[in-house]
């Protein structure tokens, strides 16, 4: 007997082996019928409960680092509260002359804006404050936000620092919130403002 025909042989046993499993499988299949429908469905349910949890899984996750992002990244806190990430729907933010004129401008929140102006574009427009009239300077684009200091920035209107204090005392803020130019130099940014505070209110700075 050649090889080949070895071969050959071997080859065909192999079929009907297959062959004769796959009809034991199909006969055991229509001999349990309404427990082979139960398992089908049991497993693709088990597949589809899988893939449904997964894609919640990474939504969620996905929305919470967009929401931790729209907070703000590389923090430093001296009090309870983030520093925030502005973007700009439309407009500017506040610069640093509006502070040093006490300029009355604002930034509106989203949400804020919606309220104030409904769907009229409020870039421009002038709302008051306590009696004190502000130009609206730009208006923030919506963002999730699961932290906040006491109302999201969707609400809020932020004016210049200098302007604030024609409506309060701005000597002893309720917070500070700052960030470093690099997150490198936080340790050595954390120590110069420890020590700036220390000379201003006079206590030994550690």
């Amino acid at each position: 007997m050649g090889r080949q025909e070895c071969v050959s042989r071997v080859r065909i046993q192999a079929l009907m082996s297959i062959k004769s499993i796959a009809g034991e499988a199909l006969e055991a299949l229509r001999f349990n019928r309404q427990r082979s429908v139960l398992t089908m469905i049991s497993l693709a349910w088990g597949v589809a409960c899988f893939v449904i949890l997964y894609s919640y899984g990474e939504g969620f996750n996905l929305t919470l680092v967009k929401s931790f992002q729209a907070v703000g990244q590389d923090l430093i806190l001296m009090i309870p509260g983030k520093i925030r990430n502005m973007v700009m729907s439309s407009g500017r933010w506040l610069s640093p002359e509006d502070d040093a004129q006490k300029q009355r401008v604002a930034v509106l929140g989203a949400e804020a804006a919606h309220k104030l102006f409904g769907e009229i574009p409020p870039d421009g427009e002038v709302i008051t404050i306590n009696g004190l009239r502000f130009s609206v300077a730009g208006v923030l684009r919506t963002k999730a936000q699961i932290s906040n200091y006491n109302t999201p920035d969707n609400d809020c209107i932020f004016i210049p620092f200098d302007a604030m204090s024609l409506l309060r005392g701005v000597k002893y803020p309720d917070f500070i919130v700052w960030t470093p130019v690099n997150p490198l130099f936080r340790a050595d940014a954390m120590r110069q403002v420890r020590a700036v505070l220390a000379r201003t209110h006079n206590f030994l700075a550690q």
